[in-house]
């Protein structure tokens, strides 16, 4: 009877730490299939092979008979699965013709559109959505790296997480509250290390709050596309009204991340705080462009889940055991679920790679960003320091990241210093002197002290053999777009919203060849004693000619 009761008392943790167990196996799984280097090592796919029938198998085998009614609250989950569902398929089913691999996908995509319909008469078929939507990941691969996986992560993470939990089901019975419970847990630690991180980059735990310039974030993210549309005296005009509110915006940006840790506390408290996640969203896409959409649409799909939960479930759902289990399991999320830890410092210095297009009537043009599509976030990140034999010291829209964090230090040294050196992989290095060169940037007032910061604490990252692959990525695009009469039509433009908005330059039509393609590098730095943007070091990086059939 004691055994009994042990059993029945720790039934959700063991119920829990299986879940999570099958969670870290499909997780790996996944990894793989989204990791380039399985394009080009065949070994590889039969090493992880096992992983990868485990799921099919296990599904093939115990789903007879098996539907949505045999999930408590089926009406709900499934409408809250298609829901999450829906933004993958929205991504992938309406994405823009690839030049690069000269293909529109359309078998690959028809067959995602199919294994979705089936989802709505049985859960099983995620198993197979998610391997089609890895297909399509993969076949959007190319020189430049990997696809864009930052802002549609937590939606492959909650499919993946739900599809751990109907595996375990058919072992044994778990009910559906654990994988609210997990998922929960899971979204909240995509906001919560973003926030402890920017409370770790800060030497006393206080100055990102106080000290970090949003207005640098704006200028920067202008400098990049963003409301380029907008004079640059109108810009300067925000970027000053920014200024005056810096302590009450990053205040809220960091209260509510943070305060993602109470997500489980009452129902009330938990529409709040994704309501604060709505407009946390809606702040990034104002002062820089970037649109985390997949994010606000899953907000909106656990609105819908605890709002259509009956009473006896939200009693069986909001209990102590379970705030308990879910601040372990965020407090511990860096080693389960591995979020990306979003902090860095916004400085005045930015670097921009332009890519201006000579056309065979003469005519150049600036190309947008987004006219790389499906490769805009490359684009848009503007991460091309390796083809400049030059120091470059900030990174992406003049952030400067190159602190170890110290909550997570713990949890990723196991993967920064055991598993990567274990599979091969360099091990990152960090100077932990962000805050140094954000502090001497802030107080440089004039050009020669920028330079002199560059030159002292500049990396030089070029790399010839990546400088070659980027050359030969912008050749075979512009080749196949000069010569592919299937261009993006209204199906494509149907496609989901940008991560990453460039509003500078119109989209090119693509009713004219392009011969020539110039890169040019441009150091940008925000005066602000004098409220003025000074463009400095324009460097031509390489000169393309574009090759006919």
């Amino acid at each position: 009877m004691i055994l009994g009761f042990m059993f029945s008392k720790y039934q959700k943790i063991i119920n829990v730490i299986f879940v999570l167990g099958v969670y870290f196996i499909l997780h790996l799984t996944f990894s793989v299939l989204s990791n380039y280097e399985i394009l080009t090592d065949s070994s590889f796919v039969f090493k992880y092979l096992p992983q990868i029938l485990f799921p099919l198998i296990v599904l093939v085998v115990k789903s007879k008979n098996f539907s949505w009614s045999y999930i408590e609250y089926s009406s709900t989950f499934r409408k809250f699965i298609l829901i999450v569902a829906g933004i993958l398929l929205w991504e992938h089913l309406f994405l823009e013709y690839n030049f690069y691999t000269n293909s529109n996908l359309v078998l690959e995509k028809i067959s995602l559109l199919f294994f979705f319909i089936l989802l709505f008469f049985n859960p099983l078929y995620l198993c197979l959505f998610l391997l089609q939507n890895f297909i399509i990941w993969q076949s959007n691969q190319s020189v430049l790296g990997g696809f864009h996986l930052t802002d549609i992560r937590p939606v492959y993470q909650i499919l993946t997480l739900f599809l751990s939990f109907l595996v375990v089901n058919r072992f044994r019975v778990v009910h559906s509250s654990i994988f609210i419970l997990l998922g929960l847990s899971l979204h909240a630690s995509n906001y919560f290390i973003p926030g402890i991180s920017k409370i770790e980059i800060s030497p006393n735990g206080w100055e990102w709050v106080f000290l970090n310039q949003l207005s640098n974030l704006f200028i920067s993210s202008y400098e990049n596309g963003w409301l380029g549309f907008l004079s640059e005296k109108t810009i300067l005009g925000i970027a000053e009204t920014i200024n005056k509110t810096e302590l009450l915006l990053s205040f809220a940006s960091i209260f509510i991340e943070i305060g993602a840790i109470f997500l489980l506390i009452k129902k009330r408290i938990s529409y709040l705080i994704f309501i604060g996640f709505q407009f946390l969203h809606l702040g990034i896409f104002f002062a820089s462009g970037i649109f985390f959409w997949s994010w606000i649409l899953l907000n909106f799909g656990f609105l819908f889940l605890i709002h259509k939960l009956t009473k006896e479930s939200l009693d069986i759902l909001y209990t102590k055991q379970n705030l308990k289990i879910f601040l372990v399991l965020v407090f511990l999320s860096p080693l389960i679920y591995q979020p990306i830890a979003l902090g860095w410092w916004d400085t005045r210095l930015n670097t921009v790679y332009d890519f201006i297009a000579t056309k065979e009537s003469g005519e150049t043009i600036k190309l947008n960003r987004n006219d790389f599509a499906p490769y805009d976030i490359i684009f848009s990140q503007n991460r091309f320091y390796y083809t400049s034999n030059e120091k470059t010291l900030n990174g992406t829209y003049g952030s400067i990241q190159r602190n170890q964090k110290k909550y997570t230090k713990s949890f990723y040294s196991i993967l920064n210093d055991v598993i990567k050196p274990l599979s091969g992989r360099k091990q990152k290095i960090y100077k932990n002197d962000s805050f140094f060169i954000f502090n001497e940037l802030e107080q440089a007032k004039d050009l020669t002290e920028i330079k002199k910061l560059i030159d002292n604490y500049g990396i030089n990252s070029y790399n010839e053999n990546l400088k070659l692959k980027l050359e030969h990525f912008i050749k075979t695009y512009i080749k196949n777009l000069n010569n592919t009469n299937e261009k993006n039509n209204w199906f494509n433009k149907l496609g989901a919203p940008y991560h990453i908005y460039d509003l500078s330059e119109n989209r090119s039509d693509g009713n004219e060849d392009i011969v020539n393609i110039k890169i040019y590098k441009t150091n940008i730095w925000w005066n602000k004693d004098n409220n003025e943007i000074i463009r400095f070091g324009k460097q031509l990086i390489s000169d393309i000619y574009v090759e006919e059939n």
